[in-house]
């Protein structure tokens, strides 16, 4: 969590994607760290006339961070839903992907994020980071 930090300086969840990673199916230390923020991560709830704004095909977390990114004329938003990528870039946000923010760091952020229950194909890892990981 701490490349997060320096690459973007300070980080906006919704409450919502909070709730996510608090939720009892998430890793211990995701729950940890979550449970007690660090000071550089602002828990925020959208209202509701901010998700208004924002498709209900959506899943909860992608609209909350889709109505939250612009009202907060985010400088990059991190989605990786195809659906709520596709709503972003229909309203011209700037985006990545945990891929996007991983490559900096590869070996180690790759070893970091199997130890949680986030899932990739292997071909994709390859396809995306092949170069890095030899």
């Amino acid at each position: 969590m701490i490349l997060l930090e320096s690459l973007y300086g300070s980080v906006i969840i919704p409450d919502v994607v909070a709730g996510e990673l608090g939720a009892r199916a998430s890793p211990s230390q995701v729950r940890s760290w979550i449970s007690a923020p660090p000071a550089w991560v602002r828990v925020e709830s959208a209202t509701p006339e901010q998700l208004s704004a924002v498709t209900p095909e959506l899943d909860p977390g992608e609209r909350a961070a889709i109505a939250l990114a612009t009202a907060f004329s985010a400088d990059l938003l991190l989605i990786d839903e195809a659906r709520g990528r596709v709503e972003a870039h229909r309203r011209r946000l700037a985006l990545t992907g945990t891929l996007g923010v991983l490559r900096l760091d590869v070996p180690a952020t790759l070893g970091r994020l199997r130890a949680t229950t986030f899932y990739v194909d292997s071909a994709l890892i390859e396809d995306v980071f092949g170069r890095w990981t030899r």
